[in-house]
């Protein structure tokens, strides 16, 4: 737990490095966060990703990269995030879809694509079977569902994946370059200059 000793070694301290893998449990990610925030505005904060198994969320990671001057990370860490920010936004985009086509609130579930699976000719990332789960909540054939989300995705410009539907009814993703370019210019331009 945080305590008065760590406010004071905080409020004392020239340079520190806090990763995700220590922040997997309430307490130490509490303790972490109250131990930041406590840091002279001049003091260098480094944020090791260290994604670790299951151990991390995107919450934990966003509040981190915002909360840190350098960024530590190698490529699978890169990869690994570019899948947890799409996945989050393809799942977030589909609610909004379930809810607006269909008035309907189901829980979305967005995955790794399994092996073989296309879009555009090429491997799919991502994969959904919202369709069929919703499918049976709608008394609805789960292909006829399907075809609707894909019409509503493929209508919004902002959404920049490309969609198709597989087998009863699943959805695969890949999201197209330019989603993976603004994503990485975003990050830059958030990190500039500490990027190495």
């Amino acid at each position: 737990p945080f305590t008065s000793e760590l406010e004071v070694l905080a409020q004392n301290t020239k340079a520190v490095c806090f990763g995700a893998l220590a922040q997997r449990n309430e307490v130490s990610r509490n303790t972490i966060r109250r131990f930041i925030e406590s840091l002279p505005q001049q003091c260098i904060k480094v944020f090791d990703v260290n994604l670790r198994q299951q151990y991390y969320s995107r919450e934990i990671i966003e509040w981190s990269m915002t909360h840190c001057d350098v960024l530590k990370l190698n490529d699978e860490e890169i990869v690994e995030l570019k899948r947890i920010w799409a996945m989050e936004e393809i799942k977030k985009k589909i609610q909004s879809v379930i809810n607006e086509v269909f008035d309907a609130d189901a829980s979305v579930d967005v995955t790794v694509a399994p092996e073989g699976q296309k879009v555009a000719g090429k491997q799919a990332e991502f994969s959904t079977n919202i369709c069929m789960k919703l499918g049976g909540i709608l008394k609805m054939n789960p292909r006829e569902v399907a075809e609707q989300v894909m019409a509503t995705l493929r209508g919004d410009s902002e959404f920049s994946f490309d969609v198709e539907m597989a087998g009863p009814g699943f959805l695969n993703f890949i999201a197209r370059d330019e989603y993976w370019k603004q994503n990485l210019a975003d990050l830059a331009g958030d990190f500039a200059g500490n990027i190495s």
